[in-house]
């Protein structure tokens, strides 16, 4: 919930909205999050200080290299998360460096720290990681459980709580001026809102289910906050 607070008021300051407005989000996280959501709650929130704000280029080497080692253990801290980091997160910082080779930091600290980790932690190992991975992809059909109606309306939720989020942004984007560092923050939320809902739809447990409703809130809550502000702004007294 720490890690979560701290991205979420990292967010707000972006989309140059009152941090207070982040506080449902903050809650919900709070009931729907665990231990294992820790380090990808951490990503966000260094992801956050690292992307370009205003013009400017993003935050300094140390920062690069903390970003990058924590999306690497957070690989193996937790498998779906991990890889929804790498992804959400990655694509992000690849497309960065082609504008700045700065970020190849990042890039680089993460493939350095997920190749020291899987070749000196005891239990894990890289081609373990990687043979884990096919074998979900594999038999991912057989993780799935028997339809009821609870599990139905789960569903119902990721889904439309994804196409929402996504609908707003198309909206909002389109309509809209905004940051380079707001995109990217959207680009990667809607990113893993995407791969969370098909783990979750996939699976239709509330586990894997409450990422796939959780992250699309703050795309909505974001997009949809600061545009209420900009019609107050323009409002003449």
């Amino acid at each position: 919930v720490v890690f979560t607070a701290m991205a979420s008021i990292r967010l707000a300051l972006i989309f140059r909205i009152a941090p207070v407005m982040m506080v449902p989000f903050i809650l919900i996280a709070g009931l729907c999050l665990g231990w294992r959501d820790a380090l990808f709650a951490l990503s966000l929130y260094l992801f956050t200080y690292i992307i370009p704000d205003d013009g400017e280029s993003g935050g300094g080497f140390g920062v690069q290299i903390l970003f990058g080692l924590v999306v690497a253990f957070g690989a193996y801290w937790s498998f779906n998360r991990g890889a929804v980091a790498l992804i959400a997160f990655g694509l992000p910082i690849i497309w960065l460096s082609t504008r700045d080779r700065r970020y190849a930091v990042s890039i680089a600290a993460t493939v350095l720290g997920f190749l020291i980790i899987g070749a000196i932690a005891p239990g894990v190992g890289i081609r373990d990681y990687f043979e884990n991975f096919l074998m979900l992809l594999q038999t991912s059909s057989q993780w799935s459980y028997p339809r009821t109606l609870s599990r139905d309306l789960w569903w119902v939720l990721t889904v439309g709580m994804t196409a929402c989020a996504i609908g707003v942004a198309v909206l909002r984007v389109s309509r809209d001026t905004h940051s380079e560092a707001q995109l990217v923050l959207i680009s990667a939320l809607l990113i893993a809102s995407v791969i969370y809902m098909k783990i979750g739809v996939g699976r239709v447990d509330q586990t894997h289910v409450v990422m796939g409703v959780w992250l699309p809130l703050p795309v909505i809550t974001l997009l949809m906050q600061s545009i209420h502000l900009r019609r107050l702004s323009s409002i003449q007294f």
